[in-house]
C-alpha cells in the first residue's frame, strides 16, 4: 500500500458548501499518483461516493451524503486508507483522519490504543460509547470475540442492519457460552484424537495438574503459529513444576495439516486433533487462538489472554506455590 504523505493543502481548500450533507475530503498523494483517478468507495455496495483526478499531489473529493458510511479511498483498485464519509471537511494525513465526528473519535482511539496492552478493552469501550459510529460496526465484525450480550444489544440498537443479521442469534449464543466458560467456571470436557490416532479426552491430559494451558489453534492461523513459541517456552520453563500445555487443533481444511504443522514447529506438548465447530461451540469461540488457563480444581482462572499477560499469570501461579 502506498503511504500517504503529510497533509499540506490548506491553501487549496474550497469554501464549504451550504448543503448540510456536503463533505470534502482532502489528502496528499505521492507524485506517481498524478493523473490517476482517486475514489471514495463504499465497499458494502461498491458505490462511488466521490471521485477526482489527481492533477496535482493534492486531491480533494467532494459530494453529499445523508448518513455516515464506512468507506475507502481507492486508486487503481488499491485501497489507500479507510475512513468514514460524512458531512464536514475531512483531512487525511499520516497521523489519521480528522475533521468530522466519526473520524475524530476513531483517530483518538487509534492514538490511545497504540502500544497499549489493554487495547482490546479500549476497543470494547469505544463500541459501547459510540455504537452509531460506522467504525464501531467495523470493529464489532473484526473483534466479534469481544462481544457479550451488553455489547450486542447496544450495537444492534443503533445498527438496523446488524439487528436484522441472521447470524446475530449465533453471535449471541456464543457470547452466552463464553460467559458460562469465563474465569471462575469449570472447564467443559470433550474427546478428540491424539497424535497416535487414539480417542483422548481433555480431562485425561489436564486433571491432576497444578496448572494447565489449553490452546485452541489451527495450522493455517498466523496468530496461532506466532503464539506457539511462547507456549513452548512456558512448557519448557514450568513443565517440571507440573504445568501442562495442551493444544487443540480445530477448523483444519484437511486432517494431515495439524500434525504436519506440529511436527514442523517442534511442538513438544500433546495435541488433540480433529476439533470442529462443535468443539469450539463448547466455549463460544469465534476466533483463534483462544487460550484457557485452568487450575488443579478444574476452574478456568483466565481465558483469551496471551503475551505478557499469559506469562505473568503462569509465573505468578507457580511463584505462590
Amino acid at each position: 500500500m502506498k503511504k500517504l504523505l503529510p497533509f499540506a493543502c490548506a491553501a487549496m481548500m474550497l469554501a464549504s458548501c451550504a448543503d448540510k450533507n456536503a463533505f470534502e475530503i482532502t489528502l496528499t498523494v505521492p507524485e506517481d499518483f498524478r493523473n490517476q483517478t482517486i475514489l471514495a468507495l463504499n465497499p458494502a455496495d461498491g458505490d462511488t461516493l466521490a471521485m477526482a483526478t489527481a492533477t496535482d499531489t493534492v486531491v480533494c473529493l467532494k459530494g453529499t451524503i445523508e448518513k455516515p458510511v464506512y468507506a475507502f479511498i481507492v486508486s487503481n483498485n488499491t485501497p489507500l486508507v479507510p475512513l468514514v464519509v460524512e458531512p464536514g471537511k475531512i483531512t487525511v494525513t499520516d497521523d489519521g483522519v480528522t475533521g468530522s465526528p466519526s473520524n475524530d473519535q476513531y483517530t483518538q482511539l487509534a492514538q490511545q490504543a497504540q502500544g497499549d496492552a489493554g487495547d482490546e478493552q479500549l476497543i470494547r469501550n469505544f463500541m459501547l460509547e459510540h455504537p452509531a459510529n460506522p467504525y464501531s460496526l467495523m470493529l464489532f465484525n473484526q473483534y466479534i470475540y469481544l462481544a457479550d450480550t451488553t455489547l450486542i444489544d447496544t450495537m444492534s440498537e443503533h445498527n438496523p442492519d446488524l439487528a436484522s443479521n441472521p447470524n446475530l442469534a449465533a453471535i449471541r449464543t456464543a457470547a452466552q457460552t463464553r460467559a458460562k466458560t469465563a474465569a471462575g467456571n469449570h472447564y467443559v470436557d470433550f474427546t478428540l484424537t491424539n497424535g497416535a490416532g487414539k480417542e483422548t479426552s481433555l480431562s485425561s491430559l489436564i486433571d491432576g495438574a497444578p496448572l494447565a494451558i489449553v490452546d485452541f489453534w489451527a495450522s493455517w492461523c498466523g496468530p496461532c503459529r506466532a503464539l506457539t513459541p511462547d507456549l513452548i517456552e512456558l512448557h519448557n520453563k514450568y513443565g517440571a513444576k507440573g504445568l501442562r500445555v495442551v493444544g487443540v487443533d480445530v477448523w483444519e481444511r484437511n486432517e494431515e495439516a495439524g500434525p504436519e504443522a506440529a511436527k514442523e514447529m517442534n511442538i513438544p506438548y500433546p495435541i488433540l486433533y480433529g476439533g470442529t465447530q462443535e468443539t469450539t461451540d463448547l466455549y463460544g469461540i469465534m476466533g483463534i487462538p483462544t487460550v484457557l488457563v485452568i487450575d488443579n480444581a478444574g476452574t478456568i482462572i483466565a481465558r483469551d489472554i496471551h503475551g505478557e499477560e499469559l506469562n505473568a499469570t503462569v509465573a505468578n501461579y507457580f511463584e505462590k506455590k
